[in-house]
């Protein structure tokens, strides 16, 4: 299975990886390896995660990673 970026989730996800990266060189870059290790893992076994949205979508966490202030970004959305 594969995946697609929303192009407002693909523009935060961006955003995301400068916002680590500004603050620890090579941080955004593991960034990207946990989001695509995680969509890896979610395109494999879609049933993963916690229903949100009346059953609509699942989320699932990045344990290494939190809400930033600037973009309040805590989940990204799929279209598998």
């Amino acid at each position: 299975m594969e995946y697609e970026f929303h192009p407002d989730a693909e523009a935060e996800f961006l955003e995301s990886v400068g916002y680590y990266e500004l603050r620890v060189q090579g941080l955004g870059d593991v960034f990207i390896a946990q989001v695509e290790s995680v969509l890896s893992l979610i395109c494999n076994e879609p049933a993963l995660g916690v229903v949100v949205d009346g059953g609509e979508m699942r989320a699932i966490a990045l344990l290494t990673f939190f809400t930033h202030k600037k973009t309040g970004l805590s989940r990204f959305f799929l279209t598998l």
